[in-house]
């Protein structure tokens, strides 16, 4: 399961993946186990033909497989059809099309239990770039797939739907103590998509956090401020809360409507206010720039407001052009880009200005919003405290 696959068109198969015998749309959890079970059959019925003299791969002496030979065990393992398996790709031997089934999402997160921490223990990895406490031993925890939010530069939904499906408090709590106890974790990344979508999980997270004595800290990613209140916010500090990653995408609220973000600019400016001003609690902006439609005199509005906002810091990113989202899909059928490689989509890449902007252009607004926001002399100096 995961992005790549899931965003792609099956007609894209062949040229990406020319080696690949099997893949999964969506989320793997469910239909992974069952490839498994299926393939472990195939086997067995394969060798049970070779045993008998049957056209069939040799397992045995690790034979590279025929597939043309093959069609039958390939296709169908014991009473279990490929076919059968929510979100299943794989070429089709007899007629040399790819099959694609359709994913299966399932709504009770808490069925999948947690990662298998004792085979990736968190302390063997140093280099946690997305936490803001380099200092502590750290870990990501998601507690929710899904959102419901109509962003059109985001193809999320393709992979964790538009409903929000949540994992149970004591789930979650389970996980965390594990984290804890087992691998002396002190400091958490929260990795869901909208974290901040339900207030009473929100709220019931840091009361099982504050009625456990856990002297932890933790952050989180991907965050809406629209329904957050003061004392939530006030709640969300006792309980650890460090970081707050937002975003914001841009500070003009023509290009907000345009990417249908459902988000008021003065909404932002109270929202990051009352939080800076009543708490310890440290704001991240983050911000499109270059996305379809905008001109450089939308861009300067979006660094002008980054750099009025009571926010802690900004991260600029440049429009990805990301298959699947709804931007990306338009602006295809427009004929105003062409199909990207995947090597090409990445958010420290620039490979799309809008009509009426060049690449270079948007480049140096790019270095010039970093510019303008960090090299301030207050910026500076919050920064250096806070390191």
């Amino acid at each position: 399961g995961g992005p790549h696959i899931s965003i792609m068109e099956t007609g894209d198969f062949e040229s990406m993946f020319p080696h690949m015998d099997f893949a999964i749309r969506g989320e793997g959890e469910i239909p992974l186990p069952m490839l498994a079970d299926a393939l472990e059959n195939q086997r067995r019925t394969c060798r049970a033909n070779h045993e008998n003299h049957e056209n069939c791969e040799n397992h045995d002496n690790h034979e590279s497989r025929t597939r043309d030979d093959t069609v039958e065990t390939w296709q169908t393992a014991g009473t279990v059809h490929f076919r059968d398996i929510p979100g299943i790709v794989f070429k089709d031997t007899g007629s040399g099309e790819w099959v694609s089934a359709p994913p299966a999402r399932h709504l009770h997160l808490d069925d999948f239990g947690m990662p298998a921490w004792d085979l990736m223990d968190p302390r063997s990895y140093r280099d946690r770039w997305f936490f803001w406490n380099p200092a502590e031993v750290g870990a990501p925890i998601i507690t929710s797939r899904g959102c419901p939010y109509r962003c059109t530069f985001c193809a999320q939904n393709i992979v964790g739907g538009k409903r929000l499906r949540q994992r149970s408090l004591a789930g979650v709590f389970e996980e965390m103590d594990l984290l804890i106890n087992a691998y002396g974790i002190t400091d958490f990344e929260i990795m869901d998509d909208n974290f901040m979508m339900n207030m009473d999980f929100v709220e019931g997270f840091c009361r099982g956090i504050l009625e456990r004595g856990w002297k932890i800290t933790w952050s989180c990613g991907g965050s809406r401020l629209d329904h957050l209140d003061l004392p939530l916010v006030k709640l969300m500090e006792r309980s650890g809360c460090t970081i707050l990653s937002v975003g914001l995408e841009s500070g003009s609220q023509r290009i907000l409507d345009y990417m249908c973000k459902d988000l008021r600019l003065e909404t932002v400016r109270v929202k990051t206010s009352m939080i800076t001003r009543n708490s310890t609690i440290k704001i991240n902006g983050m911000f499109i720039l270059g996305y379809p439609t905008e001109t450089r005199a939308d861009i300067l509005k979006t660094i002008r407001f980054a750099k009025k906002l009571d926010i802690f810091a900004a991260t600029f990113f440049t429009f990805l052009l990301l298959p699947g989202s709804p931007e990306f899909d338009r602006l295809l059928e427009r004929g105003e880009i062409t199909k990207p490689s995947f090597q090409a989509i990445h958010i420290d890449t620039h490979i799309y200005a809008p009509r009426g902007m060049s690449l270079n252009t948007l480049k140096r607004l790019y270095h010039r919003a970093y510019i303008e926001f960090y090299l301030r002399p207050g910026v500076v100096w919050r920064i250096f405290k806070a390191t």
